[in-house]
């Protein structure tokens, strides 16, 4: 009996180690390519964030690390899809709004957008507000004071104007927050992505033998239509559409780009 009760706590033990050590894998992987980045292997530092997408650990610092490698590696459109993931895990963080600001400073296609005129689009410049990153320090601090006041409000013996305020207070925090939800739901709507090759051929049809419509460079905003097996048909910001190969565009519905799966895959 003693010798089972001592096989179960060797059993048990190493259960708690596996899944300590399996715990600890993760942030190990991603210390290591951090330690890659500042060494300047931003190759390798690549390799070790995209293991860890693969696998599912997802964070918006791995994405904006993963952008900063490739940003190094003048891998812009790629650059920016990571920028992107990373800020809509983290909306509100000024370092990757303002690596965002610096990748679209380098987009060379000059894209019009047309006249918002659909629902969603009068939605979105009605709350254009909730987009910048400084508003969300006074939106916490409006919901703790709130917050704080409303649960006053029962301890203190407050006057019938205190108390009105205070739910005034609270209904106007709970429309701020319902409204920058809002925003960024309605955002990320649409799916889109970026152009990651050098240069894009657009095609009329989705094949090679087709029509050139125009040319596109990285970076540059796209709108998903449809999926034609290795074709995407897109939508500029301007209203045109064609063809583009899959592997030349990176949509924030995918968990990783498709040029980096199909790269792994013929290794």
């Amino acid at each position: 009996m003693q010798k089972l009760f001592l096989l179960i706590c060797l059993l048990s033990g190493l259960n708690l180690q596996t899944a300590s050590a399996q715990s600890a894998a993760p942030d190990s992987m991603f210390l290591w390519g951090n330690q890659d980045y500042s060494a300047g292997r931003y190759s390798e530092a690549v390799n070790r964030y995209l293991s860890l997408l693969n696998e599912g650990f997802e964070s918006s610092a791995m994405y904006l690390n993963l952008g900063n490698s490739w940003f190094r590696l003048q891998q812009y459109g790629l650059a920016r899809w990571a920028y992107e993931k990373a800020a809509q895990s983290d909306p509100w963080s000024a370092d990757i709004q303002q690596n965002l600001n610096l990748v679209r400073l380098i987009q060379t296609d000059k894209i019009t957008k047309l006249p918002q005129v659909t629902l969603r689009d009068q939605a979105l410049s009605a709350l254009s507000f909730f987009r910048y990153p400084m508003v969300a320090i006074p939106v916490i601090l409006l919901s703790i004071l709130a917050l704080i006041l409303f649960f006053l409000r029962f301890h203190q013996r407050w006057s019938g104007w205190k108390q009105n305020a205070v739910l005034v207070l609270v209904w106007v925090t709970i429309f701020i927050q319902l409204a920058a939800t809002s925003y960024l739901y309605l955002e990320n709507l649409e799916d889109h992505g970026f152009i990651t090759a050098a240069q894009s051929d657009i095609k009329s049809e989705p094949n090679t033998r087709s029509a050139t419509l125009f040319q596109l460079h990285h970076i540059t905003r796209v709108f998903m239509i449809s999926r034609f097996g290795e074709w995407v048909h897109i939508r500029l910001e301007n209203g045109n559409t064609g063809w583009i190969p899959l592997k030349e565009v990176a949509f924030l519905s995918d968990t990783l780009p498709p040029q980096v799966a199909i790269n792994e895959g013929s290794e």
